[in-house]
């Protein structure tokens, strides 16, 4: 399932940009390099090894537009994007995909920090228990960081499926 906040454009425009050459350096919230985090953004590329030469080499002549990598990568935080709740003169508010907050969303002020944001592994959490792609770098406040936390753990633990196949996952230890 994707969410609003994981949605992406369908407008392309600006120059283009070898997905090959974008893995440099680039650690953001346990990604590995830009590669990683646009591939783990856009469409839930969890189960690959951006470190792998191999890998990589998958996407030479695979190209992103200027403005998909903006989207998902260098213009992140700039709020022009539907990826952040946000009040009404521009302030993140936790962005996590549910109701529990109902209207009253809280504030998130530290951005892009593994404190206040959804890492690469917990998206990778929710994804497999869930079937819910977050994106790493949504803003979530104390209480979904910690459901988030626990879904790291079960996913680590064992896997128990429910009596619907086509439903999510849950941890034997529950």
């Amino acid at each position: 399932t994707r969410p609003a906040v994981s949605e992406v454009s369908s407008t392309c425009g600006g120059g283009f940009t070898e997905l090959s050459k974008l893995s440099n350096d680039h650690e953001f919230l346990g990604t590995t390099n830009e590669l990683q985090l646009i591939s783990v953004r856009g469409s839930a590329a969890f189960d690959k090894d951006f470190n792998d030469p191999e890998v990589i080499d998958e996407f030479s002549g695979v190209f992103i537009c200027d403005h998909h990598r903006n989207e998902l990568s260098l213009q992140w935080t700039q709020y022009s994007f539907p990826h952040f709740i946000k009040t009404n003169d521009g302030k993140p508010k936790c962005s996590y995909p549910d109701t529990f907050h109902g209207d009253k969303r809280p504030l998130t002020k530290r951005l892009n920090t593994p404190s206040a944001s959804v890492t690469v592994d917990e998206a990778k959490a929710v994804m497999k228990l869930e079937r819910i792609l977050l994106p790493v770098g949504l803003p979530v406040c104390p209480h979904h960081k910690s459901t988030l936390e626990q879904a790291i753990v079960r996913m680590n633990g064992p896997e128990v499926p429910t009596n619907d196949p086509t439903g999510p996952l849950r941890s034997g230890n529950e």
